[in-house]
């Protein structure tokens, strides 16, 4: 599933053309009426998908909006650092391409 802070109607716009195809589950703040950092969302989405947030894995590009509230509900997070943004060992699963998630995901599922 996806998870993401705004309109619904332009996410889902703006995700039809690039991954869409490949998620059962968008949810969007302007549906649920709360955006993250704050947990309820991650919560809607567990609770729609039928699962546990530590069945989950998500993937975000923001460390306090994305990681860091998803890992207060348990939810495992996978950081997509881009820039290289920390080089602190602060025990964060980070990446800096999507290329590194498939991988990335053998080591955290275990």
């Amino acid at each position: 599933g996806i998870i993401s802070n705004g309109d619904p109607t332009q996410q889902k716009h703006k995700l039809k053309n690039s991954i869409l195809e490949y998620f059962d589950l968008v949810i969007t703040s302007g549906e649920v009426g709360v955006a993250k950092p704050d947990t309820k969302i991650f919560e809607i989405a567990c609770q729609r998908a039928k699962v546990k947030p530590d069945q989950c894995i998500y993937v975000g590009d923001n460390l306090v909006t994305d990681i860091l509230s998803c890992q207060n509900i348990n939810m495992k997070g996978i950081w997509l650092d881009r820039k290289d943004m920390d080089n602190n060992d602060n025990g964060i699963i980070k990446m800096k391409s999507l290329a590194e998630l498939g991988e990335i995901i053998k080591n955290v599922a275990n």
